[in-house]
């Protein structure tokens, strides 16, 4: 219940008065009160200045921790690579593009007092054709991948997760297994080619090629303790094509961050509905509130994009547009997640 109560707090820091958020009674409202003794009022958006740092632009996927009597605040922007503004900052030698800015909010000034959009410090991306970390990612991708893809160029990060510190430990007898850090992952949703991430709390990052490839919108780790270490990925890709990826690996005591935490050892997985091969089928023949079995089939991570995507398709049910997910906070064994088109509504895909 703590964790929901914190996403349901960061969710409306964006939308609390403050006096130091630059005319911010002139700010639209993201969020509607369902209650008349409730106001709220911007906090903070694109174009304000914290500390000389410009937000540039609509805040999307965050997370959040407390940092002493500070809270830090992460939040992803969805910036394309394709956006002329954002090709102007296009490099050879660091990541650009889609960003990660670090806020400093105080609970006693109930503002934000600092902002860095430079959060991301370096990224170990990953070789397919080496099987190994590089820190140039040029040439790095599987076969045949798509031009303007497995570069320097972050293309779109969307939703986020912060996994807070102590999710990845696991002690088995006199064995401490795992990372004790937070991660916070995020992911480009820009095609069959989207890389996931995760980043330390320092702004190293990692590359998560065992997750595969899909246009991303979200990457939500299973909070139950345990040696094993289990994530889930949507896919936010088109109403006839978007599929629920599970990566289940195992912790271990050697390595980098990452790789303690038991992300880089594991096998990749998808759900399969058998008496449903897609979302349409399952909305006519099975409906709401009805139980129906369901499996997950191993797809082999370590493919061509076109490839990747043909077994992920044969393997899975697809579903349309799978938005955001999570887990039940009373049991760390049921995930819930949404879909948000259908292709047989005219409404709904104009």
């Amino acid at each position: 219940k703590r964790r929901v109560i914190l996403a349901s707090v960061i969710a409306t820091l964006f939308a609390i008065q403050s006096t130091s958020s630059f005319a911010a009674n002139l700010k639209p409202t993201y969020l509607l009160p369902s209650s008349s003794a409730v106001s709220l009022k911007v906090l903070a958006t694109a174009g304000d200045r914290f500390a000389g740092t410009v937000i540039k632009g609509i805040p999307d996927g965050m997370g959040a921790h407390m940092n002493g009597n500070q809270m830090t605040i992460l939040s992803v922007f969805e910036h394309s690579t394709s956006n002329p503004f954002v090709k102007t900052g296009e490099s050879t030698s660091k990541p650009w593009g889609a960003s990660i800015t670090q806020f400093n909010f105080s609970p006693r000034l109930r503002a934000f007092t600092q902002a860095d959009n430079d959060f991301i410090k370096s990224i170990n991306f990953w070789n397919y054709t080496q099987g190994k970390w590089v820190t140039d990612p040029t040439n790095s991708g599987p076969a045949n991948s798509p031009t303007g893809t497995f570069g320097w160029g972050i293309n779109r990060f969307c939703s986020a997760n912060l996994v807070p510190a102590g999710t990845f430990l696991y002690k088995d007898g006199n064995t401490t297994l795992g990372y004790d850090g937070a991660l916070f992952f995020s992911g480009e949703e820009a095609g069959d080619a989207s890389r996931a991430f995760a980043f330390e709390m320092d702004g190293t990052g990692y590359q998560f090629p065992r997750m595969g490839m899909a246009s991303w919108e979200n990457l939500v780790t299973n909070p139950k303790p345990g040696r094993n270490t289990v994530v889930l990925g949507n896919e936010d890709g088109s109403a006839t094509n978007s599929h629920l990826h599970m990566y289940v690996g195992t912790k271990t005591t050697s390595g980098n961050a990452f790789e303690k935490a038991g992300l880089n050892n594991g096998k990749l997985y998808v759900l399969n509905v058998p008496a449903a091969a897609n979302d349409n089928v399952f909305r006519t023949t099975i409906g709401k509130n009805k139980a129906t079995p369901a499996t997950f089939k191993e797809v082999n991570w370590n493919q061509s994009v076109s490839d990747f995507d043909k077994s992920v398709t044969e393997a899975g049910s697809e579903f349309a547009r799978i938005e955001d997910g999570e887990w039940d906070p009373n049991n760390p064994n049921v995930f819930y997640f949404l879909t948000t088109e259908s292709n047989k509504d005219p409404i709904a895909t104009a």
